[in-house]
């Protein structure tokens, strides 16, 4: 059949089998000790691996809480950046920083054309800010400098709801991955020590629940003073606000006081 012969021409020809010898025995050994130490960590590194993101996980909590601008940190302004004739620079290549009080940055541009770059910096980044530009003349220059003020916002009722959901949700985003890390890394520990006596097993689980529990007390120190940090601003804010409340009534008070002694005059008049 013409059909059937050229399907047998066009067909491709089986590769060449390869014979492979078998490893020897004491390369075969080498083979799995080698594959053993790629797959599996000694508790001394599993214990410094579960140190590492048990440390990263803090360190995003605080970072998460410092952009929770109640006073002014500065740790806020840390990932700030200013566009300078087209390049990138730091805030503090650009300006100095210092605090006026607890609740105000004072930012002074270094040069009159930074003054608009530093604050659409700012402003982009915590649109929340309070911004106030005061020029002095410094005495040293005789030259005049833009110092530009940025407070935090009020803390009412309303922002102090915000702020401490915001605060309950990260520590428990944080801390449910610090309990994945410490649940995988005391596991990992278990394996790698299978084979060993008890009391030795023990100790290096009891070592990494030390680690887990210091790491969890620092979460809860920046939880607690975070949430006093709300709860002094609201306080504060409550504060003022009644004593502007007074403020206004006694200004009321003594409006509707004049009133009334004109009226009397008058009618004494007549």
């Amino acid at each position: 059949n013409r059909g059937q012969t050229e399907n047998r021409k066009l067909k491709a020809p089986a590769p060449p089998r390869i014979l492979c010898k078998p490893l020897p025995l004491h390369l075969k050994a080498c083979q799995k000790q080698h594959i053993y130490n790629m797959s599996h960590k000694t508790p001394n590194e599993i214990f410094n691996e579960t140190k590492s993101k048990l440390q990263g996980y803090v360190t995003l909590y605080y970072f998460h809480l410092g952009n929770l601008c109640i006073k002014a940190d500065p740790i806020a302004l840390l990932s700030t950046t200013v566009e300078v004739n087209g390049d990138e620079m730091n805030l503090e290549e650009v300006a100095e920083i210092s605090l006026e009080d607890d609740y105000t940055f004072a930012i002074t541009p270094k040069g009159a054309k930074q003054v608009f770059p530093v604050c659409k910096a700012i402003q982009t980044e915590h649109p929340e800010f309070k911004m106030e530009e005061k020029t002095e003349r410094n005495e040293l220059t005789d030259e005049e400098e833009v110092t530009i003020h940025f407070t935090m916002p009020t803390v009412n009722e309303n922002r102090r709801d915000v702020c401490m959901d915001y605060i309950k949700a990260k520590y428990e985003l944080v801390t449910a991955k610090m309990d994945v890390a410490f649940t995988t890394g005391t596991a990992k520990m278990t394996a790698s020590m299978i084979g060993l006596p008890a009391e030795t097993v023990d100790k290096a689980k009891e070592k990494l629940q030390a680690l887990y529990d210091q790491h969890m007390e620092m979460c809860n120190k920046l939880r607690d003073d975070k949430t006093k940090e709300v709860e002094d601003a609201y306080l504060q804010y409550h504060a003022e606000h009644a004593e502007q409340t007074r403020q206004d009534e006694e200004m009321q008070a003594a409006h509707s006081s004049q009133n009334v002694f004109s009226m009397n005059m008058k009618d004494e008049k007549e």
